[in-house]
């Protein structure tokens, strides 16, 4: 079944409501809403080579969401197609890809040359730390509270030719 998005509004950490939320919970919520995503937004034609081309979801900069990644890979598919995860550690590994997620762990001055490096390819770009957004970013994760939200910029995703439906719109 699909996991629905409405589980980023379900986390809640402790009785204590300023409390940090346990790490790894919050990367299974960071993963299961990057999988949800790809089913509210729209790739170019071209973005795939064929029908049967994989999903290829980018990891970039140390994160333990690569596992969560990897886990959904393993059992999931999107529109058919299955789901490759990558990981990379530096700026020269960054190559074709349909999702980018950054590491809060990568340095802010980096994400511009990211951008120049995908250069003009579709690809989502996820990330988690403050200002992404009003940079390279397109989906921006932050706690609140104890839960995991996110932020849109539609701009964004346009500027990289993809279409954000109505209902990630009205979730963002």
């Amino acid at each position: 079944g699909w996991l629905s998005l409405g589980i980023l509004a379900a986390l809640i950490s402790s009785s204590d409501a300023g409390a940090q939320i346990d790490v790894r919970r919050e990367y299974n919520v960071k993963g299961v809403s990057v999988y949800g995503f790809c089913k509210h937004v729209t790739w170019p034609q071209g973005a795939f080579e064929d029908p049967r081309a994989p999903v290829v979801i980018a990891v970039y900069g140390e994160s333990h969401i690569t596992d969560t990644l990897k886990e959904i890979a393993a059992k999931k598919t999107i529109d058919g197609r299955p789901i490759e995860v990558k990981t990379w550690r530096s700026l020269r590994e960054i190559d074709a890809c349909h999702i980018l997620f950054v590491s809060s762990k990568v340095n802010p001055a980096e994400w511009k040359e990211i951008g120049e490096k995908l250069g003009s390819q579709p690809a989502l770009l996820v990330g988690e730390h403050r200002g992404f957004n009003e940079s390279i970013g397109i989906v921006n994760f932050f706690v609140d509270g104890g839960r995991v939200r996110f932020e849109l910029n539609p701009s964004n995703a346009q500027n990289r030719g993809l279409l954000l439906n109505a209902q990630l719109l009205s979730l963002g």
